[in-house]
């Protein structure tokens, strides 16, 4: 009878600490298991925790709320004029590690796992930031099943800290990346290999040898004077900001890799923190992070200067020296011998990278942008005025995810989505 009471007793203690373990993490607790739950079942639990009743008036509520604080916003898959359906799925089983939430007094990031996208032979490439590879079979994917397609023996020349972004050109593969030398101190390279079902030996094709933060690195294939090469970001924050306005150095530049002799020539000087870059037949688009507040849009011509660090419509973080009464930076570029940017979004929205979307996909979207945020959690599909340097619209479409790379797919004729804070990939997709 002691034993059975003993027993009775653990059991109770252990569900006891399990609860309070659950309430103590509930947030990260919920985003564990929210993938694996449908919400069919979600809903059924909400009910019996909270009544049928009273949940039903909490999500009036919450519509209500959402309605007054974002007028006109749909829901997908409702757009502004047109049905675009979202899923999304989880990629926790291939185990693309974490990397762990940051509390540096200003705000807390939340626990992401950050992942780059591309496509190659039905093979859609998810390259993580700690370097894992995993490839997926299209067409399963398609039939809402994830499938690795094929797992090759993957070896890297060089360690690294982290991967920036990946770049596929014809049968290579390229990433970019920051080695730390030491705290404080990352230095930007790139490495390569030819795509191999079996084994990637992914050998250094550039590294700049200067200290910075590293937090650009964005890739395009891009040709200039006839020869093939690779647009590269990087960036020029915090101490490391005047550079951006140094010839003798390559932050805060987007630069030109050529391909056959690996030498680099610097395309555009002023950036900030650029993290996304398209090619639109020759016109280079960025999107960059601002300071607080005046992430930007720019269209990219070569030998020009966007304006950083003397230039910005945003201004310093609360936690940076800055000036109370006054405008630390210039606001207006072109008085001062600056590219205007196309946009700048004030308040901020965590700008990251952007696509333009073919008829094909939806003729209502018709080469119009889509770009992504991080904080902002959204996509807005926006068209750029080439000629007169400007957006014309911007449409706000929630995805309620940090969002860090976006991918079009012309053989699938889908649109994919890096989705940090729950570590799945989006599908957009139409009828």
């Amino acid at each position: 009878m002691v034993l059975k009471n003993k027993k009775y007793l653990i059991f109770i203690l252990f569900c006891l600490i399990f609860v309070i373990y659950v309430i103590a993490n509930f947030d990260s607790f919920k985003r564990m298991l929210s993938p694996y739950i449908s919400n069919n079942v979600k809903q059924t639990i909400k009910e019996k925790i909270i009544g049928k009743e009273k949940l039903l008036i909490m999500q009036e509520l919450y519509q209500t709320r959402k309605i007054t604080n974002n007028y006109n916003q749909k829901t997908l898959p409702e757009t502004e004029f047109t049905k675009i359906f979202f899923d999304k799925f989880s990629l926790r089983k291939f185990d693309l590690k974490t990397t762990p939430a940051v509390n540096n007094q200003m705000f807390v990031k939340p626990e992401t796992t950050t992942f780059y996208l591309e496509y190659i032979e039905n093979n859609i490439l998810i390259l993580s930031n700690v370097g894992k590879f995993v490839f997926l079979d299209g067409y399963s994917f398609m039939n809402n099943e994830i499938n690795e397609s094929i797992n090759p023996n993957i070896e890297f020349e060089e360690e690294f800290f982290k991967i920036l972004d990946v770049l596929i050109i014809k049968n290579k593969i390229y990433f970019s990346y920051a080695k730390k030398v030491e705290d404080g101190c990352y230095k930007l390279g790139l490495m390569s290999s030819e795509y191999n079902e079996k084994k990637m030996i992914f050998k250094k094709i550039f590294s700049n040898d200067e200290c910075g933060a590293n937090y650009a690195g964005r890739l395009i294939n891009f040709s200039l004077d006839e020869k093939e090469g690779i647009l590269i970001s990087l960036d020029a924050i915090a101490k490391y900001k005047e550079y951006a306005q140094d010839l003798s150095s390559n932050l805060g530049k987007i630069l030109f890799l050529d391909l056959k002799n690996l030498s680099t020539t610097i395309f555009s000087i002023g950036h900030r923190n650029p993290q996304g870059l398209y090619n639109d037949n020759g016109i280079v688009i960025s999107t960059e992070h601002g300071p607080r507040g005046g992430d930007e849009i720019n269209i990219i011509s070569r030998d020009k200067n966007y304006g950083w660090p003397i230039s910005s419509y945003g201004e310093p973080y609360i936690y940076e020296k800055y000036e109370k009464d006054n405008y630390n930076y210039l606001k207006s570029h072109v008085e001062n011998g600056f590219e205007e940017p196309v946009y700048s979004f004030v308040p901020s929205i965590g700008i990251s990278q952007l696509i333009k979307i073919p008829k094909k996909f939806n003729k209502f979207w018709k080469d119009d942008y889509l770009i992504t945020s991080l904080n902002g959690a959204s996509i807005y599909r926006t068209q750029i005025d080439y000629k007169n340097n400007k957006m014309i619209f911007s449409e706000k479409i929630f995805i309620n995810e940090r969002i860090r790379d976006i991918i079009y797919i012309d053989d699938l004729n889908i649109v994919l989505l890096a989705l940090e804070n729950t570590g799945s990939i989006g599908l957009l997709k139409t009828n």
